[in-house]
């Protein structure tokens, strides 16, 4: 795409820190007086200086901080947000782990505060961090249903097992199915899902009550606006559609074919992961990668910037349980800092 005014701005690279108490509520703090923005509140972290690594910027800007030394973190989570004078790219990172003083201390005369995620919103949060709530809300694997392809009965069932073993977003999309096959398969899968509080995406090629709706390429270029529902994402392959996702306020996209190709895919040329790491730090929304996605991927996806992963036959055909207990136990392994 050709650069614009907006595009030449300074680009300067930022590491942030997620840290949760014991019930779950993350530490934000408060700019203060005499720093860009004073009052809004923000994550701990800050500018990655030359030569420095993510990593490296967050543990050291957490000892500055808060007098603290991380000892488990893993990323969660990078894009890029435009301010008027400037471009950010926001190293998010989940950190669990840390020695030192209990709670933080503020040490650069910045106010702290612990806050449950849901009331996040209503803080004055720099513009920038409002993408990381989104994140917040979206598990790390997308599950995208292939009832066309093993029937309807069988991907039911499978998904009562992924669903038992801890899936919570689901998305509908089933071009192969007859109408009468179709209704049966979302009056199933609403059922299961809204018993297991999992959210419900269903295709914009499809009708019904779901949680949300995923828009294909072709449909998000014609959008003019969000759709109404309180979720919604779409398909996307390139920068263009990930700037188009973003415009219209989407929740979340998907970006494909990563590894390999498929029915998904208006193209079967795989980006490779260098490619997709590239597109997911020009967004500005959360990204899951899709295309030949295993478990095993999990570690890819994250260090390239993606909320997780989005996956079909990887999920269904490797056994749901098997396939989400080897996702916790890679969540539970990039915690080493």
């Amino acid at each position: 795409m050709p650069s614009t005014a907006v595009d030449n701005l300074p680009l300067v690279r930022v590491a942030a820190g997620l840290i949760r108490d014991a019930s779950g509520a993350l530490l934000v703090q408060r700019r203060p007086e005499h720093q860009p923005y004073a009052g809004f509140w923000e994550f701990p972290g800050g500018k990655i200086e030359a030569g420095e690594t993510p990593a490296a910027t967050l543990a050291r800007e957490l000892a500055e901080e808060l007098d603290v030394e991380v000892r488990a973190a893993a990323p969660f989570l990078t894009y890029r947000h435009r301010y008027a004078e400037k471009r950010v790219e926001l190293h998010v990172w989940r950190v669990d782990a840390f020695a030192g003083p209990q709670p933080p201390r503020a040490m650069e005369g910045q106010h702290l505060a612990w806050c449950p995620p849901g009331k996040l919103a209503g803080l004055n949060l720099l513009r920038g961090n409002q993408t990381i709530l989104r994140a917040l809300e979206l598990p790390v694997l997308y599950a995208i249903t292939a009832a066309h392809r093993y029937g309807v009965d069988a991907q039911l069932h499978l998904l009562d097992e992924a669903l038992a073993a801890g899936l919570r977003l689901v998305q509908v999309r089933e071009p192969g199915l007859a109408a009468a096959e179709l209704t049966r398969f979302l009056a199933g899968a609403r059922q299961r899902c809204a018993a297991h509080g999992a959210r419900l995406l269903l295709s914009a090629r499809h009708s019904g009550v779901a949680d949300g709706v995923h828009l294909p390429s072709d449909e998000l270029a014609q959008r003019l606006r969000r759709p109404t529902t309180p979720v919604a994402a779409a398909s996307c392959h390139d920068e263009a559609e990930l700037q188009r996702a973003a415009t219209l306020d989407l929740d979340f996209a998907v970006l494909s074919p990563v590894v390999a190709g498929g029915s998904h895919a208006r193209q079967n040329t795989p980006l490779g992961w260098r490619a997709f790491a590239d597109l997911v730090r020009t967004a500005s929304l959360p990204v899951y990668a899709l295309g030949g996605m295993a478990a095993g991927d999990l570690e890819n996806a994250r260090g390239s910037g993606a909320r997780g992963l989005a996956m079909i036959s990887g999920l269904w055909e490797a056994g749901p349980a098997r396939v989400l207990e080897a996702l916790s136990a890679a969540e539970a392994r990039a915690l080493e800092f």
